[in-house]
């Protein structure tokens, strides 16, 4: 299991209203930086989670990610004993 940190570019939402000419400069894309659990991943895209629960091998808020708009990918492998560390006591 790993999970990962991805920079990359997206869609931007420009409202409904009527742009002028003055407006049409600051539209584009906008760069945004994501993280989560990798659930699925192939060539083409991969497949991220908020939240894993080990006990059940389930995921919840999952997300889909087209590779092509990546720019950068950090990886962290999580250990495969993880869920059987011990908690901290507060």
């Amino acid at each position: 299991m790993e999970v990962v940190i991805i920079k990359w570019r997206d869609a931007s939402l420009h409202g409904q209203q009527t742009k002028f000419e003055e407006d049409i400069e600051d539209l584009g894309l906008i760069t945004l930086i994501t993280a989560g659990v990798v659930v699925k991943e192939n060539d083409e895209a991969i497949t991220l989670c908020m939240d894993f629960a080990p006990e059940q091998t389930s995921w919840r808020s999952c997300q889909t990610y087209p590779k092509s708009c990546f720019k950068i990918i950090k990886r962290i492998k999580i250990p495969k004993k993880f869920d059987t560390l011990k908690e901290r006591r507060r």
